[in-house]
C-alpha cells in the first residue's frame, strides 16, 4: 500500500508503483482525502478503508505526509499493526515541517498543516507510539524541505541516501520520483539489508 503526501494524488505515486508491481503481490496507491490536507486521523481513516480487504502479510510505503498517516493508524489499530512486515518512509518528516497555508487556510491543530509543524502535539503523541513491523525511514541530504534532522525516525532503521550514493542530490520531489528511490524499496520490500539495497538502487541508477 503506497500512501501519498501532503497536497498530493494517488497519480503521483504512479511510478513506484509500476516498479513494485510483481506476482503475487498487489500494489494500490491510496487517494487520501482533500489531498491529505485533513488532519492525521481523517487521513489514517481513509488508510484504514483501502486495508480493509487485503489479506495476508501488509507492507506500506509512504512519502512525506503518508509515513505519518501510517504510524497514526498503527498506533491506534493494534489488529492492522499485527499484520505489517515491513514500512518504508521516503523523507517523511518526524520532527515537523513548517508549511505556509494556502489562501484562506489556517494551519490548526486541526489539519495536517497545523499538525506538521515542529513539536506539535500530533507529532508528539506519535513520537510516543510503538513501531510495529520493521520501519525503513529514507531521506536525502539534498532535501531543502524535509530536512535529515527533521527526517530521523527513533526506533527505526534511518537511511541517508547520500552516505550510500553520495551523487544522487535528491530534492523532496526526487524522494518520491527518482528510479533510486525506487530501486531502493523493491530491494527493501524484498529483503534486502538497508545498506544493501541502497548500493543496488545508486547502481542501478547509474550513479556509480
Amino acid at each position: 500500500m503506497l500512501v501519498h503526501g501532503y497536497n498530493g494524488t494517488a497519480e503521483e505515486m504512479a511510478s513506484l508503483a509500476e516498479a513494485l508491481r510483481a506476482p503475487r503481490r498487489t500494489v494500490v496507491a491510496v487517494r487520501l482525502p482533500e489531498r491529505g490536507t485533513v488532519s492525521f486521523d481523517a487521513s489514517a481513516d481513509a488508510l484504514a478503508t483501502a486495508l480493509a480487504g487485503a489479506t495476508g502479510r501488509i507492507d506500506l510505503v509512504g512519502y512525506s505526509l503518508g509515513g505519518l498517516v501510517i504510524r497514526t493508524l498503527l498506533a491506534r489499530s493494534p489488529r492492522t499493526a499485527a499484520r505489517v512486515g515491513v514500512v518504508v518512509t521516503l523523507a517523511t518528516p518526524y520532527g515537523g515541517v513548517q508549511l505556509s497555508p494556502g489562501p484562506g487556510e489556517r494551519c490548526t491543530g486541526a489539519n495536517a498543516c497545523g499538525q506538521l509543524r515542529p513539536g506539535s502535539a500530533a507529532l508528539r503523541g506519535l513520537a510516543a507510539a510503538p513501531l510495529p513491523g520493521r520501519w525503513i525511514a529514507l531521506h536525502s541530504a539534498d532535501d531543502a524541505l524535509v530536512t535529515p534532522t527533521r527526517a530521523v525516525l527513533d526506533g527505526g532503521i534511518n537511511v541517508t541516501v547520500d552516505d550510500g550514493c553520495p551523487a544522487a542530490n535528491l530534492g523532496h520531489l526526487e524522494m518520491r520520483d527518482s528510479r533510486l528511490v525506487r530501486e531502493f524499496v523493491a530491494a527493501a520490500l524484498a529483503g534486502s539489508t538497508p545498506d544493501t539495497a541502497l548500493r543496488r538502487a545508486c547502481a542501478a541508477s547509474g550513479l556509480r
